[in-house]
């Protein structure tokens, strides 16, 4: 039997609509998966194979076939788990399929079912957002990223025996368990909820008006700003307090910086970013590290600095591979 659902993927901080398809048929039991996967990927295979059999949906023994599209782009983390799972089990007659071709899932599925928190949910929400899919699944940790990209039909699960009530539930069914879970995610938000610091700003400096006066300018114009003098004079202070001098970020500035942590596993409790970022890297950073890249492209500090400050801490001990890359950024 063939079924088809819909996921979502994420290559650096572009993010993607892929489709999981699976074909179960007569032959030796095995368990293929296809597509340009990456290890995380293919480490599915048993965790799948567990945690469907702690709810009573053990693999068939028949040959499985898993195919991952768009093949030409590499497949990687953990947010395909929870898609690949509801296909396995549509497949198998224990949820409707046609309902699967109008759901967009992610999610990491545990040993013992449970649905776990995936990075890059924001990222990937903003691109499936485009198809206008019926309904979107996505783990109960990462809700707040879902309901704040806007009034989307999203639900958070906290297991795999959940996700196949929703999927098997009437539309009205299926809002009633929307509403719920959102407003047990916002009790547990408040719960959680610190007391927000306050970003450090001028009035806690004293004197260093010239200082202030030059660090202003460059917040104005966004220009780039070098400090030079003795240790113990107030240069590192003054880095710090140029976020709180900064304008409040926009709803869509917040919305962008926030798709980038998201990225980058780096999100709190999946609330939007409300503040400016401050980035101030090591002086031993590699280059990798401060702008990003590798075979699975991963945010750098320049990238996390963005619509933030980017603050070098005693520059001239930075290597000087890592400064040469900065020419263009800067």
């Amino acid at each position: 039997m063939y079924c088809q659902i819909n996921a979502g993927g994420l290559y650096g901080l572009q993010s993607y609509v892929a489709q999981v398809e699976v074909d179960i048929s007569k032959g030796l039991p095995c368990f293929d998966m296809v597509g340009l996967l990456d290890s995380e990927v293919r480490e599915a295979r048993e965790r799948l194979r567990v945690s469907l059999h702690h709810i009573n949906a053990a693999l068939p023994a028949e040959k499985i076939t898993v195919n991952y599209s768009p093949a030409g782009i590499v497949k990687s983390g953990t947010s395909f788990d929870l898609p690949t799972a509801l296909v396995i089990l549509a497949a198998q007659g224990k949820v409707p399929p046609e309902r699967l071709r109008e759901l967009w899932a992610v999610g990491e599925v545990g040993l013992d079912a449970r649905i776990k928190q995936v990075r890059g949910v924001l990222a990937m929400l903003h691109a499936a957002n485009q198809s206008a899919f019926r309904s979107y699944l996505i783990p109960f940790e990462n809700l707040g990223e879902g309901l704040a990209v806007g009034k989307l039909p999203v639900m958070g699960v906290c297991s795999l025996e959940e996700a196949m009530e929703y999927v098997n539930a009437s539309a009205q069914e299926q809002e009633r368990m929307r509403r719920d879970a959102e407003d047990r995610w916002q009790s547990q938000a408040k719960g959680r909820m610190e007391k927000e610091k306050k970003t450090p700003d001028f009035a806690l400096l004293c004197g260093m008006e010239e200082a202030k006066r030059a660090a202003m300018i460059a917040a104005a114009g966004a220009h780039n700003l070098l400090l030079a003098g003795p240790p113990g004079t107030g240069k590192t202070m003054l880095a710090r307090c140029l976020p709180g001098i900064l304008p409040p970020m926009s709803e869509e500035e917040k919305q962008e910086v926030s798709a980038i942590y998201s990225a980058a596993g780096q999100l709190e409790d999946g609330r939007l970013i409300q503040e400016r970022p401050f980035v101030s890297p090591h002086h031993t950073v590699s280059v990798y590290a401060m702008t990003g890249g590798g075979a699975v492209p991963k945010p750098g500090m320049v990238t996390l600095a963005h619509r933030g400050v980017l603050f070098l801490d005693e520059m001239a001990e930075f290597k000087r591979q890592t400064l040469d890359v900065l020419r263009q950024p800067m």
